[in-house]
């Protein structure tokens, strides 16, 4: 098992800001930026691991989000 992480740069270190829970950032916009980070997400799995199936197990509130930008 290895662990992957997203390179960070200024445009992924603001998405992952308004995701914290003092941004103060709610409803569409919150929602927005998980499924934005759920998409960079998805970006490096199909980069690494191209010919192999996967499962997302996605928690509820904002996990559904991200989760939808993975799928």
């Amino acid at each position: 098992m290895s662990i992957k992480t997203l390179p960070l740069t200024i445009g992924t270190q603001t998405l992952i800001d308004v995701c914290k829970s003092d941004s103060g950032v709610t409803g569409k916009k919150l929602r927005e930026t998980h499924a934005k980070l759920g998409s960079l997400v998805a970006k490096t799995i199909i980069q690494d691991y191209q010919s192999e199936n996967f499962a997302v197990v996605i928690m509820m509130r904002s996990g559904l989000s991200f989760g939808m930008g993975i799928a």
